[in-house]
């Protein structure tokens, strides 16, 4: 699962632990949705969403972590979003992309922690690299003197990127592309630690 997900879903589950294992299960879904993305699975997420929208709009970026995920997924497949909770109608709202949280989803050219957790969603939907790819135009790690304003994106850019190579083989496989292209030639260091990663076991 993304690692930051992860985290988010995490403090949910600490307050509210009786419904712990299904927001795992919603996180899971979510995160490999592009593994398997049939219409059963479509209409499972959304219905599943649905039912944990007061605990996940309550939570930092998870409603529309989700909600991207439903309406990219939409999109993608030409499926229609059936369901009639809050989840699906903010999924609705991004994909009609009339309201300010659709004209934020949709700008590249307003980058924040916050648009990095969009880009993510979109590839997992999707499965499309040109997301990731966003991302890693970004990523960088901290420099001498540097103030926290400055390099808080592009750490969390360089963090997230990192990690879900170790999670996604699709990731692992596209950052490997990169370097043997050399399509980011200030990333190829970074990308080498990337790819580094892929025979390390991962934690338990």
């Amino acid at each position: 699962m993304n690692a930051r997900i992860i985290g988010l879903v995490a403090i949910a589950m600490i307050s509210l632990p009786a419904r712990a294992e299904d927001l795992q299960k919603l996180g899971q879904e979510t995160t490999y949705f592009y593994l398997a993305p049939s219409r059963a699975n479509f209409e499972h997420l959304q219905s599943a969403a649905d039912q944990l929208a007061g605990l996940l709009e309550k939570k930092d970026n998870v409603a529309l972590i989700v909600a991207v995920v439903i309406a990219s997924a939409s999109e993608k497949y030409h499926w229609e979003i059936t369901g009639r909770g809050h989840l699906s109608d903010f999924a609705r709202e991004i994909a009609d992309g009339k309201s300010n949280t659709a004209r934020y989803v949709n700008d590249d050219a307003r980058v924040d922690v916050g648009k990095l957790d969009v880009w993510w969603a979109e590839f997992f939907a999707t499965g499309d690299t040109k997301y990731p790819g966003k991302i890693l135009r970004y990523a960088k790690y901290p420099q001498a003197g540097e103030h926290a304003a400055d390099f808080m994106m592009p750490a969390m850019a360089a963090w997230s990127f990192k990690a879900n190579c170790r999670q996604h083989k699709a990731l692992m496989a596209f950052a490997k592309r990169c370097l043997q292209s050399n399509a980011y030639p200030s990333k190829v260091a970074f990308l080498k630690e990337c790819v580094a990663q892929e025979h390390v076991p991962k934690p338990r």
